[in-house]
C-alpha cells in the first residue's frame, strides 16, 4: 500500500514539475491503474486475513459465508416502497416504532405517514413521533406494497374511521390485493371500511 502511494506521489511531483511527455489520457490511465492496484491489494490483504483467522478459529469461514450471504440477500431483496404506517394524534407509538424497526431489519422500506398536515404527532403515551410525510403530500399513494394501521386510543380509532381518505385507501389496497395490517384500534377502521 505504501509502495502504491509512494509511486502515486512521485508521479504527482513529476507532473507538478512539468516533467515527462505523457498525455492527459496516459495520466488518467495511470491513476486508474494505481486505484485498481490499491483495490487488488486490499482484496488480497482481506483474503489473507480470513485465511489466517480460519486456521486459528475454524468457524470463521462459516461466519464469512454467512456475512456474504446476508449482504447479497440485502442487496437483492430491498423493497424501497414497502409499507405506509398511518399515524395520528393518540396512536400507539410503541407499535409504530416496533413495526418500523422490524420492517427496516427485514430490508423493507417504510414511511410513517401523518394523517394531519403536521409531521410531529403526539402519541397515546405522550411521546412525539416524527412522521416522514403527511398523507396529502404523498404523490403516488398506491405505489406501496402494504398499508399498516397501528393501534391507539379511542380518539385515534375514531380519526381513522371518520377520515374518508383512510377508508378510500383501505378499499383501494384491498381491491388491488395489497397487504393490509391492522393492530388494536386499527382493526376497527379496517372493519369499518368494508
Amino acid at each position: 500500500k505504501l509502495a502504491v502511494r509512494f509511486e502515486a506521489n512521485a508521479y504527482g511531483w513529476k507532473r507538478l514539475r512539468g516533467g515527462g511527455d505523457e498525455s492527459v489520457e496516459e495520466d488518467v490511465e495511470e491513476e486508474e491503474s494505481t486505484e485498481q492496484a490499491h483495490d487488488d491489494w486490499e482484496k488480497e490483504r482481506l483474503r489473507r486475513l480470513y485465511e489466517q483467522a480460519a486456521k486459528e478459529f475454524p468457524d470463521v469461514d462459516y461466519q464469512k459465508e454467512l456475512e456474504e450471504e446476508r449482504e447479497y440477500e440485502k442487496n437483492q431483496t430491498h423493497i424501497d416502497k414497502g409499507a405506509l404506517i398511518l399515524v395520528g394524534s393518540e396512536c400507539d407509538e410503541m407499535e409504530v416504532v416496533i413495526l418500523r424497526s422490524i420492517l427496516t431489519r427485514s430490508n423493507i422500506g417504510s414511511h410513517i405517514v401523518s394523517l394531519s398536515s403536521s409531521l410531529s404527532v403526539k402519541g397515546q403515551h405522550g411521546t412525539t413521533i416524527q412522521a416522514d410525510i403527511a398523507l396529502q403530500d404523498i404523490p403516488h399513494v398506491l405505489a406501496y406494497v402494504g398499508l399498516i394501521l397501528p393501534g391507539g386510543s379511542t380518539q385515534f380509532s375514531a380519526a381513522l374511521c371518520t377520515d374518508p381518505r383512510v377508508t378510500t385507501l383501505i378499499r383501494a389496497y384491498a381491491e388491488r390485493k395489497r397487504l393490509l395490517c391492522a393492530l388494536g384500534a386499527g382493526i376497527i377502521a379496517l372493519k369499518g371500511a368494508n
